[in-house]
């Protein structure tokens, strides 16, 4: 049975008394999910519970559905894409990594194409004959970033045809060149695979379909220049540094500066203004860190969702910020690349004619994707009471002391043979958990990202009596784990959060991996002055560093302080979120194409 469908051979009955009770079009979303039913049953030999199915139908009429984690969103979703596919819609699975696309994809076929639907996946470094192949099935699975991207081609490439000089198509034809295929991709019916993840959480980061320059780097010497000038600048007098809005303003002295006293050379090939180089080299110094934001590996830089974790092989920074990266990494300059066309998540998802989503965590989201998306969350009841316990959070002054109690507890848990999953924000803090585990003989296994080949089996192991797993918040979002016999008599799985993250709903993702269908499980987070989170508050700061004893571990009742700076910097993300989907929205269209 597959771990991630959450269903039983008990009948339905909740399922059969509706479908009987609305069998009449030949289209009718009950009698198409009752085929889908049995389809699952002749395929995978299981039945789906009344919840699952209840879900579809919500999912069908375009709605946003919350439900808990393990409760089997795979299966409700598959359920729905079918019954739109049947009903003659066009149907995008969007999912929010290519591991969770190609699992659903390969689970799912053949029960969906048994039920006479033809069913694709589009991988985005496929070929683009390959991925118009898949664009053509009734049901199509593919990263929400796969299907932006290639909207975004598929414009530009319109975008040109229409420019294109008079004749140059008639030419190309002759050549027995035919690049006027549009990619059959149309906007019809998405179901968006954990909804606020994608459509909040990244939404502040727009898709950016970047071209590569074809030169070498020209500009290589101002680069280096800019780099050693933002030297001279000083924090508060000429610039200033938001980090949660990750976003750095030159003050009027320190466009002054940049102006006059740190003009370039006259030798210096630029190719942008020089403000930009400079602002820049800020950004690669200040904002910009290693094994947070990218790691480096194999001589070059690798870009990394911070979301999630991810790492990402085939995206780069433009107009610049990627060769500054490399300077301040002492690596070799990559070729040059542009911007051609940006959209925001948020702008393509509502292209569509209808949308619906699914996650663990909605309710929270509900007014902003209503008002933004107008979605309205269904929250779907969970089969089995919850036996998760939540232990009250820890606190510390120093990560270092931290770590050290974040081993000591999962020592004991060890011990009592339950298996522990330690979750952090940052691939350089998992690295430094399991740099400690190592000096303590503590057994562990890494998922941060670099483990393409292995997650699927590190996932499978994590649920095992004993085993200890460090991965980074990916763990929170597609990812189910189940337990062993002996490790739920132990008492299920035990969560360790590392830094409380800037949404609630994220953290709820994360303790969630524990306490699934009803099976015991417990979690808490360990958190220290130190976390981004407060770095704005230094009362809140100084109090846990002056409380805290010879062990580094601060007593005292911070949990109302911690609360009010999430909730100042969830307006933040909030105001930031719909400033850039104005500025987006006031353009004559939502997609931005940049010619050359």
């Amino acid at each position: 049975m597959n771990p991630m469908l959450s269903s039983t051979s008990m009948p339905s009955t909740w399922w059969n008394r509706t479908f009987q009770r609305r069998r009449r079009p030949a289209f009718d979303v009950a009698e198409t999910l009752h085929s889908f039913s049995c389809a699952v049953e002749r395929h995978l030999g299981i039945t789906p519970f009344d919840s699952q199915l209840h879900a579809a139908t919500l999912l069908a009429q375009g709605r946003a559905v919350e439900m808990r984690t393990g409760e089997g969103k795979t299966l409700a979703v598959a359920a729905a894409a079918a019954a739109r596919a049947i009903a003659g819609r066009s149907v995008h699975v969007a999912t929010v990594n290519r591991y969770l696309a190609d699992r659903d994809f390969h689970t799912f076929a053949p029960v969906l194409r048994s039920m006479g639907l033809s069913v694709g996946l589009v991988d985005g470094r496929a070929t683009s004959e390959i991925k118009r192949q898949a664009y053509g099935s009734q049901i199509v699975y593919a990263t929400g970033y796969d299907l932006g991207f290639d909207y975004l081609r598929d414009q530009q490439r319109r975008a040109r045809q229409n420019s294109s000089r008079l004749g140059d198509e008639l030419v190309r034809r002759l050549s027995g060149i035919d690049n006027t295929h549009d990619m059959p991709m149309p906007l019809d019916f998405v179901i968006i695979d954990e909804a606020d993840s994608v459509l909040l959480d990244e939404a502040s980061v727009p898709l950016l379909l970047a071209e590569s320059t074809n030169q070498n780097v020209k500009d290589a010497a101002a680069t280096e220049s800019a780099a050693q000038s933002c030297r001279e600048l000083n924090l508060g007098r000429d610039y200033l540094v938001d980090s949660h809005s990750r976003v750095i303003s030159l003050t009027m002295n320190g466009a002054d500066t940049i102006e006059h006293r740190l003009r370039p050379r006259p030798e210096l090939l630029l190719l942008r203004p020089w403000r930009q180089y400079v602002e820049h080299a800020l950004i690669a110094h200040l904002l910009l860190q290693r094994d947070v934001d990218y790691i480096v590996f194999d001589n070059r830089i690798h870009l990394v969702d911070t979301t999630t974790g991810r790492i990402f092989d085939d995206r780069r920074w433009s107009e610049g910020l990627q060769q500054a990266v490399e300077w301040k990494e002492r690596l070799p300059f990559s070729q040059p690349t542009i911007g051609s066309a940006s959209i925001t998540r948020a702008c393509f998802f509502r292209s569509y004619r209808t949308m619906a989503g699914i996650s663990g965590t909605l309710i929270e989201a509900a007014g902003e994707l209503r008002s933004t998306f107008g979605l309205t969350v269904e929250a779907i009841p969970p089969r089995l009471p919850s036996r998760l316990i939540e232990l009250p959070t820890r606190y510390f002054a120093t990560p270092e002391a931290r770590r050290r109690a974040v081993a000591l507890e999962t020592e004991a848990m060890q011990r009592l043979g339950r298996p522990v999953l330690v979750g952090c924000r940052t691939i350089a803090e998992s690295a430094a958990i399991a740099e400690e585990f190592k000096r303590r003989r503590i057994s562990h296994r890494v998922l941060d990202g670099r483990q393409t080949e292995a997650e699927a089996a590190i996932i499978a192991e994590a649920g095992r009596s004993g085993i200890v797993t460090i991965a980074t918040n990916m763990a929170g979002r597609g990812t189910d784990i189940r337990l062993g016999k002996s490790a739920k008599d132990c008492g299920g799985l035990h969560v360790i959060g590392i830094e409380r993250n800037d949404s609630a709903r994220i953290d709820r993702q994360l303790l969630g991996r524990a306490g699934r269908q009803g099976d015991p499980g417990s979690g808490r987070y360990f958190v220290a002055a130190s976390d981004s989170l407060i770095a704005n508050d230094p009362k809140l700061i100084a109090s846990m560093v002056q409380s805290a004893e010879a062990n580094g571990e601060a007593h005292g009742n911070f949990e109302q302080q911690w609360t009010e700076c999430r909730r100042v910097v969830e307006l933040d993300a909030l105001k930031r979120r719909a400033s850039i989907e104005q500025r987006y929205l006031r353009r004559a269209d939502s997609t931005t194409i940049l010619l050359g």
